[in-house]
């Protein structure tokens, strides 16, 4: 039997990817802090009344930024700091070199990169974990695997594309 996971069975990779990026940024909660982070964006995705668009078709940045929006929310209340996010490629085209360039100056100065990443068998939101000289590797609530560099593009989604639209740098900064 192959048991489901997250990301591959549920479409809630924008909450778990924005939990991750918190813990990727230094955030240290208690298990039942965590667990109330998870419900306050559970909540407010919910009282938005776009939960079953959730379920059914997974989130686009406009959910994805409500996601981020609820955590700064919580954050703000709950541990004196703000959630800042910024997404520069919007209108953009970068090679994957330019892309991996901006990625790693980002995080020399304490961003986390989130992004879209997508192929033709997975459309996932996910958190970069490092960049090495022949793959990337990942915080990942599915066990999404390091991928060769070879194997991503910026613009190709036969191989794993980078979604630029969808790519986020993120931080937390105290209230």
């Amino acid at each position: 039997m192959k048991v489901f996971c997250q990301g591959y069975f549920s479409r809630y990779c924008c909450v778990y990817s924005t939990l991750n990026a918190l813990q990727a940024l230094g955030l240290k909660l208690k298990y039942n802090e965590w667990q109330e982070l998870y419900d306050h964006l559970i909540f407010g995705i919910s009282c938005l009344d776009v939960l079953f668009d959730l379920n059914a078709n997974g989130a686009d940045y406009r959910l994805l930024e409500v996601v981020f929006k609820y955590a700064n929310e919580w954050l703000t209340t709950n541990c004196n700091k703000k959630f800042v996010y910024y997404r520069p490629f919007w209108n953009k085209r970068l090679t994957l070199t330019e892309f991996i360039d901006y990625v790693k100056q980002q995080s020399a100065e304490g961003k986390v990169t989130h992004i879209r990443i997508r192929s033709e068998k997975i459309d996932h939101y996910t958190v970069i974990r490092r960049i090495t000289k022949s793959q990337i590797q990942f915080y990942d609530s599915s066990d999404l695997e390091d991928i060769p560099l070879k194997n991503i593009d910026t613009a190709d989604f036969k191989k794993y594309q980078i979604c630029l639209r969808q790519v986020y740098f993120l931080s937390l900064e105290a209230v």
